[in-house]
């Protein structure tokens, strides 16, 4: 017979082929791929729930990461840091005070400089209270400045000690005694109490660097959430499309609008967040420069505490002299002291001339040239200081304001999306009940 003929001389089916249909011994791969249309569609409305609670999760936290982003979470971040630079500037005051007290020649001059030490310690603890009172909702600032304050009670006890055992009228007993408490006092604040402190500023950059990092985190998932979720959700329409051929779901439908309005919502509650970044990074710029200039002011004053106690009858007044150097504040910018006029304080205590040890004395106590001259830088850092901090507020004042976060309508809408996307896919599902 002509023609074209089969295995067992049948011919083929003439009729439409099954779309399904597929080789024989072909096997679909995966979870999916063994499950019937009832199945996948299980499948479908577990994911789009899933997705649609994890975005209204991020609709409910993500507003708190973009407020951080705002004026309010700088200013404080800024006020902490001036907190740090008024209990900084006390302290330094505070040692430059004490490394006189053991100078005084009489009782009246004894009594003028307890009264500037005191003032400065009791200046420091002020600062350090109201710091306290600002950080009690910051459990780790306030155990940070807790720490500091029993540092600082800690350095006084040994300055009052010194100040007991060196009473009397015997002031030369007094600058033997007094003077290696001292310089104890001194190496204490400058190796434990003000590095301290200056861990409070570094804290302060950590937590604004923090909350930029934690907004770009919180944006990608607040943008890339919903763009997501709408691609699923368009995936699941037109699998339907393509395996119903009917029209498109109703709740999907509405499900996509509410999803779109949620979208358009965070794209506005994010809004401020790169023109907050550049305002971070300038407020932070400003923070550091502040911090540096908070640091050439301790410098200073370590520096005058070293002037005085190179001058005491216990220690050695060459290594005083070392350590004065080494803080790099000799020349006639801004700030620095004009170190000619320290020669005889350095030279006093070996020069072996009468009168030579008392004159370094008179340069070095309140009125003396040496006095004046550190006064004078002490004022030109303090200026500085005052307009990096009037630099700082600009900063913060400059940050954008937080737009309205919509906290309750997102969550809203999100919800009627997950209640219309289940609602539009379990009644393609119920056809196959």
């Amino acid at each position: 017979m002509a023609g074209a003929t089969t295995l067992g001389g049948m011919r083929p089916e003439s009729g439409p082929v099954d779309a399904g249909a597929r080789p024989a011994g072909w096997r679909r791969a995966g979870v999916l791929g063994r499950l019937d249309t009832p199945g996948r569609l299980m499948v479908a409305v577990g994911v789009v729930v899933l997705l649609l609670g994890a975005l209204a999760g991020v609709t409910v936290v993500s507003p708190r990461a973009a407020e951080a982003l705002g004026q309010d979470a700088a200013a404080a971040s800024a006020s902490n840091s001036a907190s740090a630079r008024d209990i900084y500037q006390g302290i330094a005051d505070t040692d430059a005070a004490a490394s006189v007290l053991f100078l005084a020649t009489s009782l009246a001059q004894r009594d003028a400089l307890m009264g500037l030490y005191v003032e400065a310690v009791d200046r420091a603890q002020s600062a350090l209270s109201a710091a306290m009172v600002r950080a009690y909702d910051d459990p780790a600032r306030l155990a940070r400045l807790t720490t500091i304050a029993d540092e600082v009670r800690a350095y006084r006890k040994v300055v009052d000690d010194g100040l007991t055992v060196g009473l009397g009228d015997d002031f030369a007993k007094q600058a033997v005694l007094a003077s290696a408490y001292a310089r104890e006092a001194s190496f204490y604040i400058s190796d434990v109490v003000l590095p301290s402190v200056m861990r409070l500023g570094t804290e302060d950059q950590e937590r604004l660097a923090r909350a930029q990092r934690d907004g770009q985190l919180w944006r990608i998932a607040a943008l890339g959430l919903p763009v997501l979720v709408l691609l699923v959700l368009g995936g699941v329409q037109w699998w339907l499309w393509r395996r119903t051929r009917r029209r498109l779901n109703a709740g999907l439908v509405a499900a996509v609008a509410a999803v779109v309005v949620v979208l358009g919502l965070l794209v506005s509650s994010w809004s401020h967040y790169a023109a907050a970044e550049v305002g971070f990074t300038a407020l932070a710029s400003r923070m550091d420069s502040e911090g540096a200039t908070q640091q050439q002011l301790g410098a200073l004053l370590s520096g005058r505490a070293d002037v005085s106690l190179a001058l005491g009858a216990s220690v050695d007044p060459v290594k005083h002299h070392q350590d004065f150097l080494a803080r790099d504040l000799c020349g006639s910018a801004a700030g620095q002291v004009n170190c000619t006029a320290l020669t005889p304080v350095w030279t006093a205590r070996q020069s072996g001339v009468a009168g030579d040890y008392d004159a370094a004395v008179d340069l070095v106590l309140p009125g003396g040239n040496v006095e004046t001259a550190f006064a004078s830088a002490r004022e030109q850092i303090s200026d500085r200081l005052d307009q990096g901090e009037r630099d700082v507020d600009a900063a913060v004042q400059w940050l954008p304001a937080t737009p309205v976060q919509h906290r309750l309508l997102m969550p809203a809408l999100l919800l009627v999306a997950a209640l219309a996307a289940v609602a539009g896919l379990w009644a393609r599902l119920s056809e196959y009940s």
